[in-house]
């Protein structure tokens, strides 16, 4: 596909949301790997990949501690698709989506740059994802 470079799969990630305004200081005290990070009015929500965090049942521990109130979601992974250009003409975010819901794969939530299109998805439906974008887009 045009612009597209790659498909990029990675599994184990946890969902972090919470609406605690420091939230990021904790994460950077425990010096997580944090990706897809968004702030916004309703509190800051990101993705911690497990892959490189040796202890995540303490640095999850240190996070409830942080805030209380803090949702923390495990099972999924992170299918991206990257490129340049990929939010212009060729319109691939939104054919991203389609090719996703084509094939049964229910994205948990899309996040879009022109470098990297990523759906956070369920581990089980991870490899299908990834099978579906690269015929698709490579």
């Amino acid at each position: 596909g045009q612009g597209v470079r790659a498909i990029v799969g990675l599994d184990k990630v946890v969902s972090v949301a919470s609406e605690h305004r420091g939230i990021l200081d904790a994460v950077a005290k425990l010096s997580l790997p944090v990706l897809d990070v968004a702030v916004g009015a309703s509190g800051t929500e990101f993705f911690v990949p497990l892959l490189n965090v040796p202890d995540w049942d303490g640095a999850a521990e240190a996070l409830r501690s942080a805030d209380s109130r803090i949702k923390i979601e495990g099972g999924f992974g992170l299918v991206s698709l990257v490129g340049d250009g990929l939010l212009g003409p060729t319109h691939c975010a939104s054919r991203f989506q389609a090719v996703l819901l084509q094939h049964g794969v229910t994205p948990m939530r899309i996040a879009a740059t022109p470098l990297r299109i990523a759906a956070l998805v369920k581990s089980t439906e991870l490899a299908e994802a990834q099978r579906a974008l690269h015929a698709a887009f490579v």
